[in-house]
């Protein structure tokens, strides 16, 4: 899917975030300018956004943690698990582990699921690029199932 600023895929209804998850996405952006780009979210604390040329992910925790820099017309992958019972949650960047840790806050358990914007915010937080093969799985992908992911390249190779 191609967003180009203003296109944005909204959900009708509030999604149920499960308690113990995985986010995982094909993602190239195509123009950065030092604002905030949210890639897909649901509410403050359940969402992957770039800041800048930073990549975030607030799956878990307020505030974001930074996944590393990144740059536009790259290809990018991430990866991130959680489980919402005891705060753990890691994150996988172009099939590395980048971030793991127990420091994550609970997140709601439901809201409207945005794709390539935030709903609420002044701007909208829009998002420029690419983003392919969005999965979210009900469960903790084992690290196996993390590298097949990664290496099947997606779509958009």
């Amino acid at each position: 899917m191609y967003f180009n600023g203003f296109s944005k895929i909204n959900t009708d209804s509030n999604i149920i975030i499960p308690s113990i998850g995985t986010v995982s996405m094909w993602f190239y952006p195509t123009y950065l300018d030092g604002r905030t780009h949210r890639i897909i979210g649901s509410r403050d604390q359940f969402e992957i956004r770039i800041a800048g040329a930073t990549l975030y992910e607030d799956i878990c925790i307020g505030g974001g943690v930074s996944l590393g820099n990144i740059s536009m017309n790259n290809l990018y992958h991430v990866i991130v698990r959680y489980n919402r019972n005891n705060g753990y949650a890691d994150a996988w960047l172009n099939g590395t582990l980048v971030n793991a840790g127990y420091n994550h806050n609970i997140i709601p358990g439901n809201a409207v699921l945005t794709i390539g914007n935030r709903t609420g915010s002044a701007n909208g937080d829009m998002y420029y690029g690419y983003i392919d093969d969005i999965r979210i799985y009900e469960r903790w992908i084992s690290d196996n199932e993390v590298e097949d992911i990664f290496s099947s390249m997606g779509i958009l190779q």
